[in-house]
């Protein structure tokens, strides 16, 4: 018999230090590769017209005769970071969550060279404070040739016209800032910033050094 009961999901979803109901989205990706996976695929695409993606309102994210199993949940709120949950559903069983996002952090700054002239396109990522010693060092290639590490898409940025940056709801924590310019040497700015929920940090304007060429002959 494969008939099986469906299951409901429900997501209130909260903001917080926030009391206004959120208006949250979510993308929903059923986990595995059983049948029960396959069939909630074909559910969410004819649910989502093939993208997954969910709007809620009122706070409220719901889903209806899902086919049990488990899922992976990305929620996302323009002014929160966006947060990764799990689930199982269990064959004919509601399943209520609470949530709380949090509010993001912002951090900007600038790049120029010594002149205090802005640095166009110079290329900006994040990188989360991690502790390292003389032989692991996670940013040895980017110390030495300027090559970043892995680092997700929405943490690297290039330099306006002006030379400044920004980067918006970013997790609150301790966050380090690299800095690539053509014809400089690679930037790691000294002190790491610590970012608090709602609040944007400032970097100043950081000024890598002035770099140079070498060809063998």
């Amino acid at each position: 018999d494969l008939l099986t009961d469906a299951a409901d999901l429900e997501l209130a979803v909260s903001i917080e230090g926030v009391e206004e109901l959120s208006t949250p989205r979510a993308r929903l990706h059923p986990l595995g590769e059983d049948d029960l996976a396959a069939a909630a695929n074909l559910y969410l695409d004819h649910l989502s017209t093939g993208s997954f993606m969910f709007f809620g309102k009122e706070g409220k994210l719901k889903w209806r005769d899902l086919p049990p199993g488990a899922y992976e949940i990305e929620l996302i709120h323009e002014d929160c970071v966006s947060q990764i949950l799990r689930v199982r559903l269990q064959e004919g069983q509601p399943l209520t969550m609470p949530v709380v996002l949090q509010r993001g952090s912002g951090i900007s700054g600038s790049v120029a060279s010594a002149d205090d002239l802005p640095l166009v396109n110079a290329q900006v990522a994040l990188w989360q404070a991690t502790e390292s010693g003389a032989l692991n060092d996670p940013l040895l290639a980017f110390r030495t040739y300027g090559f970043f590490p892995s680092i997700a898409s929405d943490l690297r940025t290039e330099t306006a016209d002006d030379g400044t940056f920004r980067f918006e709801n970013v997790a609150p924590g301790e966050w380090t800032v690299l800095v690539h310019a053509t014809g400089y040497r690679p930037l790691i700015m000294a002190q790491s910033l610590q970012t608090v929920s709602g609040e944007t940090a400032k970097t100043g304007a950081l000024k890598p050094a002035a770099g140079f060429s070498l060809t063998l002959q």
